[in-house]
């Protein structure tokens, strides 16, 4: 058996780390690793894939960066929406999902997601099935299976081989700025739910569109410019903060992470909103999906 970093190394690695370029001052709080064929797929394939039947205004590559961003700078991700189990037992499988794309793979350990290989998120939906969740979990389990990887522990820092997901800088100011503006306005939204009962109708009704307008603006499916974000924040009570600056802080880079405090997105009760959030004591077993948050809340943005 083989730690991640031996893994790595070599002249044909079993795995590659994967790298993304992170904001100025942040650091890395969840590593990312592929497999061989999926680092050929990120870089072969993924750029020539178009928006699919949702229609995002946002390009699967640039859905994908703000998703890799999103777990590698530790920020919060949300059980179904963003991520979800797909094999509910001790040999678990995981899917990181995009408007557009499915990405398959597990939980090695706390904060380490391998990555076996990404699809269309569209050929797995209906009505036109093309391709099954079962066979996507068995190829995941047959990769892991002859994967020489040790149990789960930190590994120190060694030389490894390397993939970069950097699909440019124009295209990922892009995607961040949009990114982190549509996240705020799904915070507004959920507050502004439990709360006050806010409904997605009641928005629209404030803006003079169609509810569907507004579910598509949140949740990724339509172009979000300024004055529709400003426009969304205001019927919900809330502000927006656009600030325009020139950077002061070099880009961060990736280092080995800190042990956050962890949490675990399954919980045993359900709301019809959200999955609840409860915290996890001890650490659990390899599989389970740990990220720090600062309290227990309702998570998703759907249809109402």
């Amino acid at each position: 058996m083989a730690t991640l970093n031996i893994l790595t190394g070599g002249a044909v690695p079993a795995l590659h780390k994967i790298d993304v370029p992170l904001d100025a001052g942040e650091l890395p709080l969840r590593l990312l690793y592929g497999f061989p064929e999926f680092v050929a797929w990120l870089a072969n394939d993924l750029p020539k894939i178009q928006p699919g039947r949702m229609r995002s205004s946002d390009s699967p590559k640039e859905q994908l960066d703000y998703r890799f961003y999103q777990w590698v700078s530790g920020q919060e991700i949300q059980f179904d929406r963003m991520f979800k189990d797909l094999s509910l037992a001790a040999d678990e499988v995981w899917e990181m999902k995009t408007v557009d794309l499915r990405i398959f793979g597990w939980i090695y350990r706390p904060c380490v997601f391998i990555a076996v290989f990404g699809d269309y998120a569209d050929l797995y939906k209906p009505p036109n099935i093309r391709k099954s969740y079962g066979r996507a979990v068995t190829k995941v389990k047959e990769a892991r299976r002859h994967l020489a990887l040790d149990e789960p522990k930190f590994t120190g820092v060694t030389t490894m081989t390397s993939f970069v997901f950097d699909i440019g800088e124009r295209s990922r100011k892009v995607s961040r700025a949009l990114g982190k503006l549509r996240s705020g306005l799904q915070t507004a939204f959920i507050t502004e739910r439990k709360s006050r009962k806010l409904t997605q109708q009641a928005i629209a009704s404030l803006l003079g569109v169609n509810r569907s307008v507004v579910n598509r603006q949140l949740t990724g499916q339509e172009n979000l410019t300024v004055r529709s974000a400003v426009e969304l924040a205001w019927a919900m009570g809330w502000e927006t903060n656009i600030v325009v600056h020139k950077p002061t802080v070099e880009p961060a880079t990736n280092e080995r992470p800190t042990e956050p405090q962890l949490y675990d997105y399954r919980s045993d009760s359900t709301t019809g909103t959200g999955t609840n959030v409860q915290p996890v004591l001890p650490i659990p077993s390899r599989g389970q999906l740990l990220i720090p948050l600062p309290n227990t809340r309702e998570v998703s943005i759907k249809a109402e």
